[in-house]
């Protein structure tokens, strides 16, 4: 082999070492080939490098390699290819082992199991520590919930006595069908839209699946997730149905009340009990009806934010001075034993679209129970239930700025080379495809902002 010019390295080894170095070297030696060649091994590849070699005396080689130059000065392939296990000390022949621990495949497995375990555990255990602060802070707002004085007069609870045992017993029942980790499956849960809809909605609850309720729309903005609130189908058919509607998309949440306009009320309760039992995670419960659309681009990225930035805040489009209607041929009749000697009532949220910051959630549900029922659901859930609460925020949506009722208004401010501001679309009587083309326009301006 080349002692010198090729390969060499400078070790810092132990004279036994260095004898077990010097021992493979020697074996190498006597054994390569007798032809005038050199065999090199090359450490990258493990092929043999033949060199032709001046010609060699054929006597046989002295044993004067053991000098000190040749002992600091091998060849790499010989000390590289020598194991740990191998060394031996010379002076006392036992052989040395490298006695460190090595992790199995098998054993990392293990390890990373037991670490994702840890972080697991972890998890879970700031999660109930974040629970048993909301916990604590839902304690001590639900302690200064009153009835107001002004609603026990205008429903009096002997009146209305009958209708709130059906409201209470209807609390007491399990849901018809639910999906409880909805909201507490996702991390980082923006938005919970809640959609109050018919049994027999299929399609308008199909086409807001596949419009503006589906988050592959604005990945980026932040997880939401949507619950459609049903009561009791009126026919094993409709009822089929809905189970299969269910079992595909999971996000039906069905009460067991007759579903109908004068149950709306029992409709919306539901969904302040379910908020405050099953998705605290959530930052703002969106409450709609399935005749709306909203431009998820401006809410998620100025609405929301703004919602959280107050706590107990509701942001809706307020009305005042609605009269109390006496017509008993009237949709929206209320009996003269009710709201006695008042001609308007009390102002409150119109429910096409009404957004919580969902602290106030268990405080509405607590006062909901307190307050004497009333079948209009605007004025009862959006009005004399927050009534009750001490330090409700509201901030006004107005048709100026911000709601458009109409699909002509709707289209002519979309269709716009400027930005439309608005951002709830109140469409009312519509088709399926008029949901699409609305959203087609509302992706459009956005394409061209970008």
């Amino acid at each position: 082999m080349i002692l010198s010019g090729i390969g060499k390295v400078e070790y810092g080894m132990n004279k036994s070492e260095m004898a077990v170095c010097l021992r493979l070297f020697e074996k190498e030696w006597r054994n390569g080939p007798k032809d005038g060649t050199d065999i090199k091994h090359d450490a990258n590849n493990g092929e043999q490098d033949y060199r032709e070699l001046p010609e060699m005396s054929k006597d046989k080689p002295k044993r004067t390699d053991t000098s000190k130059d040749v002992q600091k000065s091998i060849d790499c392939s010989v000390c590289n290819n020598m194991k740990d296990s191998e060394r031996k000390d010379n002076s006392d022949g036992i052989t040395k082992t490298d006695n460190k621990p090595k992790n199995t495949p098998k054993e990392t497995k293990i390890s990373d199991k037991k670490a994702d375990v840890s972080l697991k555990t972890e998890h879970q255990e700031n999660q109930q520590n974040e629970k048993k602060e909301q916990n604590k802070k839902d304690k001590s707002d639900l302690s200064n919930i009153r009835l107001n004085p002004k609603t026990a007069k205008s429903l009096k609870p002997n009146v209305t006595s009958h209708l709130n045992n059906i409201l209470h017993r209807t609390m007491q029942k399990p849901y018809l069908i639910e999906n409880p980790k909805l909201c507490s499956s996702v991390k980082g849960l923006k938005v919970l839209v809640i959609v109050h809809s018919a049994t027999k909605h299929f399609e308008k609850r199909l086409v807001m699946r596949e419009t503006w309720t589906n988050n592959s729309y604005y990945p980026n903005l932040g997880p939401i997730r949507t619950m459609f609130l049903l009561g009791r189908a009126p026919t094993p058919y409709v009822k089929a149905s809905i189970n299969q509607e269910f079992k595909q998309y999971g996000d039906i949440l069905q009460g067991d009340f007759v579903d109908s306009y004068h149950n709306l009320t029992l409709k919306g309760v539901t969904a302040y009990k379910w908020v405050t039992e099953k998705c605290r995670n959530a930052q703002v419960i969106l409450k709609i009806d399935d005749d709306v659309i909203i431009n998820m681009f401006h809410f998620l990225t100025q609405t929301v934010p703004f919602i959280v930035s107050k706590p107990k805040h509701i942001a809706c489009r307020r009305s005042g001075m609605a009269r109390v209607n006496r017509n008993p041929n009237n949709k929206w009749f209320v009996a003269k034993e009710l709201f006695v000697g008042e001609k308007t009532y009390p102002e409150y949220c119109e429910g096409f679209m009404v957004a919580f910051s969902n602290d106030l959630l268990p405080s509405l549900f607590k006062s909901a129970m307190l307050t004497p029922f009333f079948w209009i659901d605007d004025v009862y859930l959006y009005g004399l239930v927050p009534r009750n609460i001490p330090g409700v925020h509201y901030t006004n949506l107005t048709f100026e700025n911000d709601v458009l009722w109409g699909i002509d208004k709707i289209k002519e401010c979309l269709k716009k080379e400027t930005k439309c501001n608005h951002f709830v679309f109140l469409l009312l009587k519509h088709s399926s495809l008029k949901v699409r083309s609305m959203w087609a326009l509302v992706l459009n301006q956005k394409t061209k902002r970008n």
